[in-house]
C-alpha cells in the first residue's frame, strides 16, 4: 500500500492501515512536511501543533517520509496505490471535513499505464523525502515550533505517451508537479475545446489559464466556472471573471446548517466539450505549477466524462451567481 496524502485526520482510514500492517501489508506513506513539523499560530491563539491522528500515523511504524515543496510549495497530492494495481486519486484528503463538509471527487482506476506512472512518481517523491526526526516532533508537540527549510527538485517523471484525445490534441494520462508542465497542458485543452468548458476549482490564481479561458469565450466557447467562495474572497477572481462576462457561480460548500468555516467546494476538475476530463489535486495556481507536489489526470472515457458533467451540473445549480463589479477590476495576483 502506497499513500501520498496532504492532510490526514480520518480515524477509519488509520484503523484500516493499522489492520493492513498487522496482517503483513507493507504500507509506505509520503505526507506533507508542514502537517508534521508545524509552524505558526493556531486559531486558538497558541502555537500550531500536529493533529493527533497525524501524530498517531507517524508513530504507528509505517514506512513514512515527509516531503516539502519548493519555497512556499507543499506536498499536495492525495492518492493511494494498492498492490501496485489499483489507483485512487482526486481532490479528497483523508479527513472528516472532506467526507461531510466539502464537495469533492475521487476516482479509482486499474489502468496499467496510469498506475505504472503513479508508481514512478511515488518513488520520485520518496527519493526526495526525509525520515521523521522524532526528537524534533516531540519538541514541536511540547513547544510548537520548528524552523522550515527550502527545497529544490529535478523535474518529476513524465509519460512519453499521450493517448488521451480532444479534437485532434493529445494529452498524457497523468502529469505531475513541481514543474511538470500541467499548466501548459491545461491551456492546450482550453485551446482545443470547441463548444463547452466547465470548471469546478477550489483555488484559481493562474493568469495564464484565465487568459486562455477568455480567449476561448471570445471565440464562442461556452465557459462556466464554479469557484469556492472563501478562495475568491482572497483572490477576487470572481470579479475579474464576472466583469468579462463569464458564467460564474460561487459555492460555500454542501451544508448550510454546518459550521461555514469548514464548508468548501474543494474540487479541482474541468470537463472539455463533454468529452475529456481533467482532475486531481492541482489547483490552477503558479504555486501548484512551480513549487508543490501535485497530480493532474486526463480521461477521454465517455462514461466517466458523463459522470463528471452531471456532477458539475449539480454543483453549478447549487452555487449562487457572482455579482458583477461596478468598475473593471485589476488582476488580483
Amino acid at each position: 500500500m502506497r499513500i501520498a496524502i496532504y492532510q490526514f485526520e480520518q480515524l477509519a482510514i488509520l484503523d484500516a492501515l493499522q489492520r493492513a500492517k498487522a496482517r503483513g501489508v507493507n504500507v509506505s506513506v509520503v505526507i506533507d512536511r508542514g502537517h508534521v513539523y508545524t509552524t505558526g499560530i493556531s486559531h486558538e491563539g497558541g502555537p500550531r501543533k500536529p493533529r493527533p491522528l497525524v501524530v498517531e500515523l507517524v508513530k504507528s511504524g509505517f514506512d513514512l517520509l515527509l516531503l516539502k515543496g519548493q519555497a512556499s510549495g507543499i506536498m499536495h497530492n492525495k492518492f493511494l496505490i494498492a498492490d501496485g494495481k489499483l489507483l485512487q486519486a482526486g481532490s479528497y484528503n483523508y479527513t472528516e471535513q472532506s467526507e461531510t463538509d466539502h464537495f469533492e471527487n475521487v476516482f479509482f482506476t486499474d489502468d496499467k499505464g496510469r498506475v505504472r506512472h503513479y508508481l514512478r512518481y511515488f518513488e520520485y517523491m520518496r527519493r526526495h523525502g526525509e525520515a521523521v526526526d522524532f526528537d524534533k516532533l516531540d519538541d514541536i508537540l511540547r513547544f510548537g515550533f520548528v524552523a522550515d527549510r527550502d527545497s529544490k527538485f529535478p523535474p518529476p517523471p513524465a509519460d512519453a505517451e499521450s493517448p488521451v484525445r480532444l479534437n485532434g490534441e493529445s494529452f498524457p494520462r497523468q502529469m505531475f508537479s513541481p514543474q511538470g508542465g500541467i499548466e501548459e497542458a491545461l491551456v492546450r485543452a482550453i485551446d482545443a475545446a470547441r463548444a463547452t468548458i466547465d470548471i469546478a476549482m477550489f483555488s484559481f490564481y493562474s493568469r495564464t489559464i484565465a487568459d486562455a479561458l477568455l480567449t476561448a469565450k471570445n471565440r464562442g466557447v461556452r465557459v462556466r466556472l464554479l469557484l469556492d467562495k472563501s478562495q475568491t474572497s482572497l483572490s477576487k477572481l470572481d470579479d475579474w471573471f464576472s466583469w468579462h462576462g463569464f458564467e460564474i457561480k460561487l459555492s460555500l460548500g454542501p451544508d448550510d446548517n454546518r459550521d461555514p468555516l469548514y464548508q468548501k467546494m474543494h474540487n479541482k476538475f474541468a470537463v472539455f466539450d463533454g468529452k475529456m476530463v481533467e482532475t486531481g489535486s492541482f489547483n490552477y495556481s503558479p504555486n501548484a505549477e512551480k513549487n508543490s507536489f501535485e497530480n493532474s489526470n486526463f480521461f477521454d472515457l465517455p462514461a466517466l466524462a458523463s459522470r463528471y458533467a452531471a456532477f458539475f451540473e449539480r454543483l453549478f445549480q447549487h452555487g449562487f451567481k457572482a455579482p458583477k463589479p461596478r468598475r473593471e477590476p485589476t488582476w488580483a495576483v
